[in-house]
């Protein structure tokens, strides 16, 4: 799920990982314009460039997958307040099996 950065609140997009692209192809297939709840979902496979730019959006760089493309006149990937909404999300979060990555 994608944040956004100000208020911690989610958005209405949300990313996948599949082990193969069959997988996530046959997903879509599925699944597209389905009922998920009282939602109506819109599936559509990306690159994985689509998914860092919407998880680090002020990076200014390039994505090599999710290897990015570093140069000196880039700045930070996440900013102070990106990382205050993230802790606050994170520790008022109510869900059991919410796992934490550590960087």
């Amino acid at each position: 799920m994608i944040m956004d950065r100000m208020s911690g609140k989610t958005q209405s997009t949300c990313y996948v990982e599949f082990e193969t692209y069959s997988d996530a192809l046959r997903m879509v297939q599925r699944r597209n314009n389905r009922a998920l709840g009282t939602r109506n979902v819109q599936l559509s496979i990306v690159p994985q460039e689509e998914l860092m730019q919407a998880v680090f959006p002020r990076f200014r760089g390039e994505w090599r997958g999710v290897d990015p493309e570093v140069t000196d006149s880039i700045g930070c990937f996440v900013s102070r307040e990106e990382i205050n909404s993230i802790l606050t999300h994170a520790k008022t979060y109510r869900v059991h099996d919410m796992k934490i990555l550590h960087f």
